[in-house]
């Protein structure tokens, strides 16, 4: 949902996570995703060998160190309209 405008209620809004460039570091997330599934990731994995993965974006740096998972949702909609 997206602000409409003042008195207006909100309206239905597409989500694109992928076109959005300040989530472009997490490009190497997405296109590895499944395809209309939720996808998991255990980025504790990918701490092990960090070093031998080439330049990586500090931000996906920062994701990878910081969080132990990340989840991916396609189509993500809300349960209900925020008030």
């Amino acid at each position: 949902m997206r602000f409409a405008g003042i008195g207006r209620p909100a309206e239905p809004s597409a989500v694109d996570i992928t076109a959005d460039k300040d989530a472009a570091f997490c490009k190497p997330l997405y296109e590895n995703q499944f395809t209309g599934s939720w996808t998991l990731y255990d980025l504790r994995a990918l701490r092990a060998n960090f070093s031998n993965y080439g330049k990586i974006e500090p931000e996906l740096e920062r994701v990878i160190f910081g969080y132990d998972f990340a989840v991916l949702i396609p189509d993500p909609k809300a349960s209900h309209p925020l008030d």
